[in-house]
């Protein structure tokens, strides 16, 4: 029973929660199936240890059932019923952890039944609501849920000489509608760029305009005004940068964890996607970019490093020849990567060290370790390889690469239009410049120079193009 959901839910638990859970099911409001508190109560005991000696069929049926004769149906069947009171249970545990949620539902209860306590009480969610450190959309969904009960409560009083919770209701709504649609057109700007995908943000203009023309009203309200320069940024308002930056740090405290995560995760794709056309400033930006959110810690999810910060500081560090530090930071940051990922990632970053401090030799060598399962690694190695290839003037070896790579490129239907295009001009440009190189010495200097500097314009001016400055530089170089 070890592959069973119910036990694979269970092994994610903390001591303290499933001690909890075993008093959730041991509790006659929530189980009385007293197989399943027995079932609970043991697979406590066993905690954390769920192997296949302490939770084989037969012992665990033996101790649910003493003394009966086994009957796997029965135990599948206890199974399930534990597992759907784990879900009970799990839906308890999150709505017993969002406190303002809880008080509003006491409130409407009250409201219901007691006009004393509903007027007693109210003042003191509004405070509570009010004393919470964030003003994301959530704050403003709460306060129009309380607003909602408190309007119904005089509106069933009759009492309307000095309730404003009408109005109070209506803004917080706004608020909430203008704040969650400017939340997800920022998401479906950057998924634009990465996913062949389109999506439409119904009334977007509409909001667009209404917070424009009104930003007097809107602009000391954290959770419309940084989504607001957030998407104007992302849409094409590029002079707006630093401003964007200024606003996120001056507003990120009314944020939780996650979403402060999420709104600078937005920043560094944006960083990226301007190296990517070539506007070199940015890759200054988004490494200290980088290095504001490893100080800030906003880069660990679940106490680890996601995969795609590591490599992304890997590989910016090194475009800027930050040698040193990218060294200490690959070998110093490994532990903290998950551990099903983190041999894949330190060996490919590894090797992208090695390419640039120009110990090629060790390149391919540890390319060949890397697994591709991931679609950025596949397309990131294959890219360093073709660049590896060029270096050692493996002709043979660019060649073929460079084919499969194509023939990969057009079987992938889940990478944006434009980035493919970026990784077809890589390849085109690449073959061109190593068929170039091979007719240096054969050609007059003045052709060699004519041919090296319109190859060099084409490239300039091909957009996008992933690794253009290498390339360019790698043309200039037959110069000489």
């Amino acid at each position: 029973m070890t592959r069973h959901k119910l036990i694979q839910l269970l092994a994610t638990l903390s001591r303290k929660e499933m001690t909890r859970f075993r008093e959730f099911a041991s509790s006659p409001y929530h189980n009385k199936h007293q197989e399943v508190q027995r079932l609970v109560e043991y697979l406590s005991e066993s905690y954390p240890d769920f192997g296949e000696f302490s939770c084989n069929r037969r012992t665990l049926f033996r101790r649910v059932f003493p003394g009966k004769q086994h009957d796997q149906g029965r135990l599948a069947v206890l199974f399930t019923y534990a597992y759907r009171l784990l879900e009970e249970f799990a839906a308890w545990e999150g709505w017993n952890q969002r406190t303002e949620e809880s008080a509003i539902s006491t409130l409407g209860f009250m409201r219901k039944r007691s006009d004393a306590l509903f007027e007693r009480n109210l003042p003191r969610i509004q405070r509570q609501l009010e004393a919470g450190p964030y003003r994301d959309s959530r704050h403003h969904l709460l306060q129009y849920q309380l607003a909602t009960e408190a309007d119904l409560f005089f509106t069933q009083q009759g009492k309307h000489e000095n309730d404003h919770n009408l109005q109070v209701k209506q803004e917080h709504l706004d608020r909430y509608l203008l704040s969650e649609k400017l939340k997800d057109a920022c998401e479906m700007a950057i998924r634009r760029r990465i996913l062949r995908t389109d999506f439409e943000v119904p009334f977007l203009n509409t909001l667009l305009e209404e917070v424009e023309s009104k930003w007097e009203r809107y602009r000391d309200i954290p959770s419309i005004s940084v989504y607001f320069q957030l998407f104007r940024l992302l849409t094409g308002r590029h002079d707006t940068y630093f401003e964007v930056v200024d606003t996120l740090q001056a507003n990120e405290q009314f944020f939780t964890l996650e979403e402060r995560q999420l709104l600078y995760h937005y920043l560094q794709n944006y960083c990226i996607e301007q190296i990517n056309r070539g506007r070199q400033e940015f890759l200054r930006h988004g490494f200290e970019l980088y290095l504001l959110q490893l100080e800030k810690k906003l880069l660990l999810l679940n106490g680890m490093l996601p995969e795609g910060h590591y490599k992304n500081l890997v590989t910016i560090g090194l475009r800027l020849q930050e040698h040193e530090w990218v060294r200490e930071f690959i070998h110093s940051s490994r532990a903290q990567l998950h551990p099903d990922v983190a041999e894949n990632a330190f060996t490919f970053n590894l090797a992208s060290y090695f390419y640039a401090t120009g110990q090629l030799d060790q390149v391919q060598e540890l390319l060949l370790r890397v697994e591709y399962t991931d679609l950025r690694y596949n397309l990131g190695a294959k890219a360093l390889l073709l660049r590896t290839y060029y270096d050692l003037e493996e002709t043979e070896a660019l060649t073929s690469l460079a084919d499969s790579f194509q023939q990969y490129l057009k079987r992938n239907q889940l990478m944006a239009d434009e980035r493919v295009q970026a990784f077809r001009h890589l390849l085109r440009f690449t073959k061109r410049a190593m068929a170039l190189r091979s007719q240096v010495d054969y050609l007059p200097a003045g052709k060699v120079r004519q041919a090296v500097e319109k190859l060099a314009e084409q490239i300039r001016r091909t957009e996008p193009v992933i690794n253009k400055e290498w390339l360019v530089r790698r043309v200039e170089e037959l110069k000489s």
